[in-house]
């Protein structure tokens, strides 16, 4: 309350203070600070005016307090301050990383699936849950040891008669939840082996005929 009143001092002239147990701190310097420059007021004494708490203070003047007190404080809130920003700009630029590495993951609508030199030996291969609309006419070209494919949650819309020929192996063919609307009769030519095919959740209404005929092994 006494901070207060101080702070609303105009019209006082001559303030005599000292010899009280001034619990010394910032906040009190900055009220003396203040009223030492209202016009025609003179604080009797103020240089003599010394703490008596807190115990690191005592007999400390309350004019050293702004220099020694006070400057460390405002180092200690840089600190915390530059340290806060310093962690959210970190925050932001991994979250940035983390999403463009997501994003990196998941193939769009002109994206190309190709082969390395390894893709002969891959037994299984699973590209689901990405945003793949189509396959490339060569796709199966180098994944003749293929016995597995896993496709479901893509975009898929279309699929040549090309892209799963080379598939001699396949075992496993997932082209659940796309947006298939129809099935060409040379789509799965070359899945002699093929046992399980999954087509549900797609947009199909109906699958052309011979479309199935190459797949004596389907269960």
């Amino acid at each position: 309350m006494l901070r207060v009143e101080l702070s609303c001092v105009s019209l006082t002239l001559i303030l005599t203070m000292p010899g009280n147990p001034w619990s010394c701190d910032c906040e009190l310097h900055r009220v003396f600070s203040k009223i030492l420059h209202v016009r025609y007021l003179h604080i009797d004494d103020y240089r003599n005016v010394t703490c008596k708490d807190p115990p690191q203070l005592v007999g400390a003047s309350l004019a050293w307090v702004d220099s020694q007190l006070c400057v460390a404080e405002t180092a200690t809130v840089l600190v915390i301050t530059i340290t806060v920003l310093v962690t959210v700009v970190a925050a932001v630029v991994m979250a940035e990383r983390n999403r463009k590495k997501s994003r990196g993951k998941n193939w769009d609508a002109d994206s190309q699936i190709s082969s390395d030199s390894h893709s002969g030996v891959i037994q299984q291969l699973d590209l689901s849950w990405n945003q793949i609309t189509t396959l490339p006419v060569d796709f199966s070209s180098s994944l003749s040891a293929l016995k597995e494919l896993r496709m479901e949650h893509n975009n898929l819309n279309y699929i040549s008669g090309f892209s799963l020929e080379h598939l001699d192996n396949m075992e496993k063919l997932d082209l659940s939840y796309n947006q298939l609307v129809s099935v060409g009769p040379g789509v799965f030519r070359g899945l002699s082996r093929l046992r399980q095919l999954f087509l549900h959740n797609n947009r199909l209404t109906a699958v052309e005929q011979g479309s199935l005929d190459m797949l004596p092994g389907l269960e």
